[in-house]
This record gives structure tokens, C-alpha cells and sequence, in this order.
């Protein structure tokens, strides 16, 4: 569990050539590995000063990169190229060869090392994890008292469970949340969360995850439930934020409206906890 994550693989002046007039213009150039606040990407800024205050900075996309190479020195020196699936290329221009072979080895290793494939998600055949990749999302958990970590972390849903991933060892799984055993569960401005209850390794108690992907995680997780109780899942909501659902219908039993988050039961497949009812007293002849 990575505490202190730190998402900056590389950072440093580098000459971009313009699109409009084909001048290398000079600028701070920071790559950033996937991570809960987005995916792998470059962010440009004017000068270092910008980039420590996070000022004037705009996103260079690396989606759909098929391969970063130097390009030959007859051509011009110390450059190096990205080029995307759509035949469209992007060029740089570093202080020196040896920068320009340092910029192409880690875009490299972000793009395409086996740990994390197009730079967003951890590899299925070399980390152990199950099912496939599209159920993997970069995670923050947020601190809790029922757990000694927090931080960035990846999160796997598979049909039945939520786990919980060491990001910098796929291989290390840190927690499992079983879904029948959660009480509820919700999505709402950037945060996940969900209520444990007492079967789980944590005990119950609430535990929260920031990450850009929280619609994706809620609709799964949702879903996953409704699929474990044989209950028909409602359509899964749209990206944008959830409309308010009414107690009035029985399917909704268990789903929470807030203002501060929305909340859908995970519906259980077992008979309800507690203490049975007396029975009704006898009629008086």
C-alpha cells in the first residue's frame, strides 16, 4: 500500500513542436503514471514555476499510442516522437540524446510495461489478478479506523467481491469485501463508499475511495449484487449524476437517499438477521 504516491515519473524542459507553424517551442513537460485522479498522461506548462503551482497546464493525451521512438539524427538531433493509431505523430526535442533516451524509456515502461498496460490498468497474466481488465480501477482509499493503510490502491470487482490490490505489487492483494455482505453502497462527487457488515475480515464500519472512475465502480458493484439475490438489476446509471430514487417500491427496499451521497442496498440472498417475533397472542373464548 503506497502511502506517500507520488504519480511523477519524469518531469523537465522539453521542446514541443507546434502544430500551426512547426516551431519547437520551449516547455515543462511532467509524466504522470494512471492513477485515482486520471489516467497516464503529459501535462504542459509554461515554465517550472507553473508546474509547482499548478498554473496554465494543458493535458497531452497518451491514448491510442502505439509506440515512442528517437527519431534519426539526420533528420534532427535529440528528438524523439509518439506516434498514435490514427497516423497522426507528436514530436519533442530534448537538451541532449541521453534526456531524449530517458524521455522514451519511461514513456515506455508507462505505456507499455506488462504492470500496466496503455498506462491504466495493472496486467491480468503477470499480477495475478482475476477476470479481466475492464473491472480494475486506480483507487485512493480514504482513512479509516477499522484499517492501519490507506492511499493509492487498485480495485478489482468481480462477480461477487471487492478487493483490494497493492498498486506498486499487483500481486499483493490487501483486503476482500464479499458484495452479499455489504449493506449498502453509493456513489456521489468523486467518492465511492460502501457499509461493511460484521461477516467481512474488517468488521462493520464504512470505507470510502476517491477515483475517477466511482460511476463505473457503483454500476458494477450494483449489478453484481442484484445478480447474487437473482433480482433483476435496474438499467445502470449514466455517467452523469444519478437521479434520486423514491422508497415507495419494494425492489427499493434498501437504497438511501442523501445529500451528501446515493446509496443502493446490496440485496441479500440469506433470510435477515435478528431475533424472530413473538407469536400473536392467543384469541380470548
Amino acid at each position: 500500500m503506497t502511502t506517500n504516491f507520488n504519480d511523477i515519473v519524469k518531469q523537465g524542459y522539453v521542446r514541443l513542436k507546434s502544430g500551426k507553424v512547426g516551431l519547437f517551442k520551449k516547455k515543462w513537460l511532467v509524466l504522470k503514471k494512471a492513477s485515482s485522479t486520471g489516467p497516464s498522461r503529459l501535462e504542459r506548462y509554461e515554465d517550472e514555476t507553473s508546474a509547482k503551482y499548478g498554473v496554465n497546464k494543458k493535458d497531452i493525451s497518451l491514448g491510442g499510442v502505439e509506440d515512442v521512438s528517437r527519431l534519426p539524427s539526420d533528420i534532427r538531433k535529440c528528438a524523439f516522437a509518439a506516434r498514435y493509431s490514427d497516423n497522426t505523430s507528436r514530436q519533442f526535442l530534448a537538451d541532449s540524446d541521453i534526456e531524449a533516451d530517458h524521455w522514451v524509456s519511461k514513456l515506455r515502461h508507462v505505456l507499455f510495461s506488462r504492470c500496466s498496460p496503455s498506462g491504466n490498468e495493472p496486467d491480468v497474466v503477470t499480477s495475478g489478478l482475476e477476470l479481466d481488465l475492464k473491472n480494475i480501477y486506480h483507487v485512493c482509499l480514504l482513512p479509516s479506523t477499522k484499517l492501519d493503510f490507506h492511499g493509492e490502491c487498485l480495485m478489482q470487482v468481480t462477480c461477487e467481491s471487492i478487493h483490494l490490490f497493492d498498486c506498486d505489487d499487483p500481486t499483493k492483494r490487501l483486503i476482500t469485501w464479499p458484495i452479499r455482505s455489504l449493506r449498502r453502497y453509493g456513489q456521489d462527487h468523486g467518492k465511492f463508499t460502501f457499509e461493511a457488515g460484521r461477516s467481512c475480515d474488517t468488521g462493520e464500519g464504512m470505507f470510502g475511495f476517491s477515483s475517477q472512475h466511482c460511476q463505473k465502480i457503483y454500476n458494477q458493484v450494483n449489478d453484481n449484487a442484484h445478480a447474487i439475490a437473482g433480482l433483476s438489476a435496474p438499467p445502470s446509471l449514466p455517467a452523469k449524476a444519478p437521479p434520486k430514487r423514491s422508497l415507495s417500491s419494494s425492489s427499493d427496499r434498501h437504497s438511501i437517499n442523501s445529500n451528501s451521497a446515493y446509496y443502493g442496498g446490496a440485496y441479500q440472498a440469506r433470510p435477515p438477521r435478528g431475533r424472530p417475533l413473538p407469536p400473536p397472542p392467543a384469541d380470548k373464548e
